[in-house]
């Protein structure tokens, strides 16, 4: 059995086709959401992922990274760990 570095294994699972394939799908959630909210002329929108696996929650950490860099606001929902409130202002 080999050791990996937690470098390595971060990246192993990141490429991984079920990490790829999971992530692309919750961000066409996401992206999806928030076109909707817009459209309705919303100010925020609440999206929960609906899951609790350590894969999912890391997904759903990096989509929170990935909204802050865009200028969004995210903050966590009651759900916690699966479940972001995305703000914006005029993007």
């Amino acid at each position: 059995m080999e050791l990996l570095t937690a470098t390595e294994a971060n990246e192993k699972i990141v490429n991984s086709l079920e990490y790829k394939s999971l992530h692309n799908h919750m961000w066409a959630e996401v992206v999806d959401t928030i076109n909707e909210a817009i459209n309705r002329g919303d100010s925020n929108v609440t999206y929960d992922s609906g899951t609790n696996t350590q894969l999912g929650i890391r997904i759903v950490n990096r989509i929170e990274d990935k909204l802050r860099n865009s200028g969004y606001i995210v903050h966590r929902g009651f759900q916690g760990k699966s479940e972001l409130v995305i703000s914006w202002n005029n993007l």
